[in-house]
């Protein structure tokens, strides 16, 4: 693992200066919309060959002037257009912005998992040789624990169950 032994500097000062940030970025997109799953459904889907057929489309409206209505907007559609793709590739460096902290996320909760069973590995022992206050703590953890780390009495496989 090329992660193993994190050692991140991420304070709570950080958390709050990103956070503020966030907001910030947030706050330069007051035209977002937030799409219901039914709407998000609802579109014409024509396939693989959807964007090229607007670039196509508004190209031909834009360059024909006489197949110009007045209420379908050249400017409007070019504006429409040119945000898309400008959010479009904003939204390629957000995912990856995502995808970077998931990783990092999954790569310290692992990290934090391994610490407390190596934690409850020596707590064991320390309770095995009757250190005071290892009791208590040993079996509330243990509950936490899923089954695979608990010894079970499971019946030996040939004799038959009843």
């Amino acid at each position: 693992m090329p992660y193993a032994n994190l050692q991140i500097a991420f304070t709570e000062a950080d958390y709050l200066l990103v956070r503020q940030d966030i907001i910030n970025l947030r706050n330069k997109f007051p035209f977002a919309v937030n799409l219901t799953p039914k709407d998000k459904t609802q579109h014409l889907h024509l396939g693989k060959k959807t964007l090229p057929f607007v670039q196509k489309a508004l190209q031909c409206y834009t360059e024909t002037p006489e197949l110009q209505t007045g209420f379908l907007s050249v400017a409007e559609w070019q504006n429409d257009w040119e945000t898309m793709q400008r959010l479009e590739k904003l939204l390629l460096q957000l995912n990856s912005l995502q995808e970077m902290v998931e990783d990092t996320v999954v790569a310290l909760r692992m990290e934090n998992t391994t610490a407390a069973l190596t934690f409850y590995k020596l707590l064991k022992n320390a309770a095995e040789q009757n250190v005071p206050g290892t009791t208590a703590i040993l079996a509330e953890l243990k509950t936490m624990l899923p089954g695979s780390f608990q010894k079970k009495k499971t019946p030996p496989a040939n004799e038959p169950e009843q």
